[in-house]
């Protein structure tokens, strides 16, 4: 598995019927992460699926902690955004780019364990949490970093 070309598709919904492919794609997302890819790409903190899949991609990502974050939906964010510097893997040689992001919000999303169960999870984020859920719904809908300068 690798990261494909940036690509505009929004990511489809898992359902159960895609639980098999999520765990079979979990691993090498997660190898992924801790990839040296570029001059200013030291892996990264969490990989949407559709950085690797262009053709089909789902609604989930991978955290470096190795939590399979499926569905995720931002809301409740605090109302002002401030500004991140956030770099991207799917960009690996390009420094880091200046982007509006919520310091607080809260999320909703389905969890699925190694074991199979799957539990439904409701957390308040902040701060670099925060960003990263942003960082990678923006990539389940099509957007990179790069587009919202």
């Amino acid at each position: 598995m690798k990261l494909v070309k940036p690509h505009k598709l929004i990511s489809r919904e898992v359902i159960p019927e895609d639980y098999k492919r999520v765990k079979e794609c979990f691993q090498d997302m997660f190898k992924l992460l801790y990839k040296d890819l570029g001059d200013y790409c030291k892996g990264g903190y969490a990989i949407a699926h559709s950085q690797v899949d262009d053709k089909d991609p789902l609604r989930f990502f991978v955290t470096r902690e190795g939590e399979i974050v499926i569905n995720p939906i931002i809301h409740d964010h605090v109302r002002h955004a401030t500004t991140k510097m956030e770099g991207c893997m799917t960009y690996p040689d390009t420094p880091p780019t200046a982007v509006e992001r919520w310091h607080k919000c809260k999320a909703t999303y389905k969890r699925l364990k190694e074991n199979g169960v799957i539990s439904e999870i409701k957390k308040d984020l902040v701060g670099l949490q925060a960003q990263i859920f942003q960082h990678e719904t923006d990539h389940m809908n099509g957007i990179y970093v790069h587009d919202k300068r």
